[in-house]
C-alpha cells in the first residue's frame, strides 16, 4: 500500500474556487467508481491550504484517476492559485483505524472517496 499527502497553499481571494474544483474532481471520481484507493481532501486552519491523502491499493485505477480528464483539468487550474507549489509526502501507515469525519478535529473534510467507508 502506499500512502500520498500532497500540500499547497493557494491566493486566498482562489481558495473558494479551488474548494468548488476539488469538490468537482471528487465527485468524477466517484462517478468512475475505481477500486484500490481512497481519496480524501481537507482545507486546513488557514482558508488558504489545502490537503490531499490518497491511500492506494491499486496503482493501476490510481493512474487511471491521475490520467483522467477531470485530473489533469483540477491540476492544471489549480497551478495558478499556488502561493507556495505543492508538496508530495509518502507516508509510512503505524497502525489504522475506522475514522468518521466527526473525528478529525481542527480540520475541515471538503470531500472523500471512500475514506471514511468502514
Amino acid at each position: 500500500m502506499r500512502n500520498v499527502l500532497v500540500r499547497y497553499q493557494v491566493k486566498p481571494e482562489t481558495a473558494e474556487e479551488n474548494e468548488k474544483d476539488i469538490r468537482k474532481l471528487i465527485k468524477s471520481i466517484k462517478k468512475y467508481s475505481l477500486d484500490g484507493f481512497k481519496y480524501v481532501t481537507f482545507k486546513g486552519n488557514e482558508n488558504f491550504e489545502f490537503i490531499h491523502i490518497v491511500l492506494i491499493n491499486d496503482l493501476e485505477n490510481w493512474n487511471k484517476c491521475l490520467n483522467s480528464i477531470e485530473f489533469l483539468e483540477f491540476k492544471k487550474r489549480a497551478s495558478s492559485r499556488y502561493i507556495k507549489p505543492y508538496t508530495i509526502e509518502l507516508l509510512s501507515a503505524i497502525e489504522t483505524s475506522q475514522y468518521t469525519t466527526n473525528q478529525v478535529m481542527n480540520i475541515t473534510t471538503i470531500d472523500s472517496y471512500r475514506f471514511f467507508d468502514n
